[in-house]
């Protein structure tokens, strides 16, 4: 039967699980029983063995289960004195821990090796020590506690030198040589990592320990796809799953087929690398594999929120959560609470973000991970930002970079650098045409762009060409501008980037519109009046109209801005309602301030000559609009132009028990004949007057107002 076992062994080393299986079934229960304890164990635990690589750790678990349910293999009754026995012995409480792991259950499975580790210690059996320090060592690592993984990583080298065979030392030395690697690379220890799992992957090779040299070259796919070398992560990615489809294990297989799809996603093949991760997902679950799954469904996840797809991001997210907390896993729960909190912060749920980051907190401070440090500054810096705190937000960034460049991360140096590239972008436009802003932002997104470039990180790449056209942007360098989005455009066409390209066309749309506000034919006329002046005043004034109070003392900035040059920096102030204050307020002169400036608004959608495009604005406030100027004609006895210009310009706004577009057209045509001017030219005429005389309000006014906001 020792024989039979043997062969039984020798076939399940080679993978060949189905062949290994029936000559375990060709023997009989009782012709089982009647051999020696050392046979019992042996076909217990290789039965076990060939149920863990086809993924069936709960049937594995129970097989082991039933082999220490008999008296004489019990912790109290077996023959300790028999050390080839209590080797056996000891193997199967490792695989039972080990099969406990794979089913989430931690602290059961922690307890079977710390029992190994203190029975092999108390009999002197160093090899079945150094495994169960090896497994408790990345036990303690997938619970956070790296301190304590590191700590038996390091008592197992210790331990190293006593074996008396060389070759079994060298086994060891590369055996705890990769467990340090796995706690190096999430630590943010990458090249450290890189070095070490070189080295263990050719001493693997001389052993030919194909699954341990699986488990090296997923690691090393993961680091070198981390500092941005994804062809040298493919490469490895592909030989760990090929090693893991020759030793069949679903674990394994699993673990390279996710691999594999977090490259493809990373170099923007979306589609390609979703696949890969569902179908791992799919091998994990199946097998009821928890240790796996989080890590898994968490990547996925944020794929999705790349592509654009929040609710599904989100929901994946807390199914993610869920088995997190199920499995009592650490390992990358950071990363994807940090991915949840990019999510919020898209969606402008600020707060939401901010109590995600407080739950992410203590699982930072615990891992003590270089790596989940820059994670947390980048996601806390952009809480700050969020909040219009600037300076924070820039520190963090800066932290966040300086630390992610001293352990060359690569991914973080560029998000940290698109960062603070933004924060620049935001004071070039909330403080003028500032040259010195403008040029720290080209610094920071020329180093992310080179870096993504040099990486093949396409999305990163079309942020930073991004950031590149709205730079050009404000510097009114059109050409240059839409040239860059061009480029961005082509890559979220290509890569099928549905959230980027949206981002993208947005910002050329609003570009070209701008573009036809420097007509060649007009050009010297707004230099004439000061063009540089004019456009560093505009930008001022749009950064500070939020604290600007909304009343007749702003009248000149606020008109100027609302007719002439459209919608830019004015989000905020049309997404707020008029203040009560100014609705019901009785003083003519609010009224008719509130008249001409949303009439300005009304009217310059449709008549400023393509300036910079249409400003939203809201039905109900078509409506106030048309109150007020109504309001003021009362008072003045007149026909107001604004009313009439309001209710032209958008009549579909106005509820039609009041007014009807019949009724417009005829009461219009009657102001008009009374006013003796004629209908088709009136619009016109009356917009243009406007204009030029507000160029000599701008004329007169710049250079005071510039002076006193500086």
């Amino acid at each position: 039967m020792m024989d039979q076992l043997d062969s039984t062994q020798e076939l399940l080393r080679e993978g060949r699980l189905n062949q290994a299986q029936n000559i375990l079934k060709t023997m009989s229960i009782n012709e089982i029983h009647d051999q020696n304890s050392k046979s019992i164990l042996k076909y217990y635990l290789l039965s076990a063995k060939i149920l863990e690589k086809q993924g069936k750790y709960s049937q594995g678990y129970s097989t082991l289960s039933k082999m220490f349910s008999i008296p004489k293999f019990s912790l109290e009754n077996i023959n300790t004195s028999d050390k080839t026995l209590m080797k056996i012995f000891l193997k199967a409480k490792i695989l039972s821990g080990r099969l406990l792991r794979y089913n989430g259950k931690i602290s059961e499975s922690a307890k079977e090796f710390e029992e190994t580790l203190n029975l092999s210690t108390e009999m002197q059996l160093l090899t079945p020590k150094l495994a169960a320090i090896s497994e408790f060592g990345f036990v303690k690592f997938l619970t956070g506690d790296n301190t304590a993984a590191m700590n038996l990583t390091n008592q197992g080298f210790s331990l190293v030198k006593f074996l008396s065979n060389p070759i079994k030392e060298r086994y060891w030395i590369y055996h705890f040589f990769n467990l340090r690697s796995i706690i190096d690379y999430y630590q943010g220890k990458y090249q450290g990592a890189i070095v070490n799992l070189i080295r263990v992957i050719a001493t693997g090779k001389e052993f030919n320990d194909r699954e341990l040299l699986c488990i090296a070259h997923n690691m090393l796919s993961a680091a070198y796809r981390v500092v941005g070398e994804f062809e040298l992560s493919l490469e490895q990615a592909e030989i760990a799953l090929k090693l893991a489809e020759e030793v069949n294990d679903q674990f394994l297989k699993a673990k390279s087929i996710s691999n594999n799809g977090l490259v493809l996603i990373n170099i923007g093949e979306f589609d390609q690398g979703v696949k890969l991760l569902n179908e791992a997902l799919a091998i994990d679950q199946e097998s009821n594999n928890l240790m796996d799954q989080p890590i898994t469904l968490g990547n996925i996840s944020k794929a999705f929120a790349v592509i654009g797809d929040r609710m599904k991001a989100i929901e994946t997210f807390q199914e993610t959560l869920k088995l997190y907390k199920l499995s009592n896993i650490e390992v990358e729960i950071v990363d994807k609470y940090c991915n949840f909190i990019d999510i919020l912060l898209e969606k402008g749920d600020t707060n939401k973000a901010k109590e995600i980051l407080d739950e992410c907190k203590p699982f930072v401070k615990k891992h003590n991970s270089d790596m989940d440090n820059i994670k947390f500054k980048l996601r806390e810096g952009m809480c700050f930002k969020a909040l219009g705190q600037s300076e924070n937000a820039r520190r963090l960034f800066t932290e966040a970079r300086t630390l992610a460049e001293t352990i060359d991360q690569y991914k973080d140096t560029i998000r940290a650098s698109i960062y603070l590239a933004e924060i620049d972008l935001e004071q070039t436009l909330t403080k003028g045409l500032d040259e010195e802003y403008i040029k720290k932002a080209f610094v920071n997104v020329d180093k992310a762009h080179f870096l993504s470039e040099r990486t093949g990180l396409f999305p990163n790449i079309v942020k930073t060409l991004l950031i590149r056209g709205s730079l050009y942007g404000a510097r009114l360098e059109f050409k240059e501008a839409l040239e860059t989005l061009n480029s961005a455009i082509k890559i979220t066409e290509e890569k099928n980037f549905l959230s980027l390209h949206r981002q993208v066309l947005e910002l050329y749309d609003r570009l070209k519109q701008r573009q036809t506000f420097i007509r060649p034919d007009e050009e010297k006329q707004w230099q004439d009046i000061g063009m540089n002046e004019v456009l560093t005043y505009i930008r001022l004034m749009t950064g500070r109209l939020p604290s600007l109070p909304l009343n007749v003392e702003n009248l000149d900035p606020f008109y100027i801005l609302s007719f002439i040059f459209g919608a830019t920096g004015h989000k905020n102030l049309y997404n707020d309602n008029i203040p009560k204050e100014i609705i019901e307020s009785d003083q003519e002169i609010d009224q008719n301030y509130i008249a001409i400036f949303f009439s300005s608004i009304l009217g310059g959608n449709q008549y400023n000559e393509g300036l910079f495009g249409p400003m939203p604005v809201p039905n109900a406030k078509s409506m106030q609009a048309l109150v007020f100027t109504q309001k003021t004609s009362e008072k003045n006895n007149d026909q107001n132009p604004l009313f009439w210009m309001t209710i032209i310009a958008y009549p579909k706004s106005f509820d039609p028990l009041f007014y009807n577009r019949f009724e417009i057209e005829k009461t219009f045509n009657e102001f008009c004949n009374n006013t003796e001017i004629k209908k088709d030219n009136y619009d016109k005429k009356y917009f243009l007057d406007l204009k030029n005389s507000l160029k000599l309000v701008i004329q007169k006014q710049i250079k005071d107002r510039l002076k006193s906001y500086f």
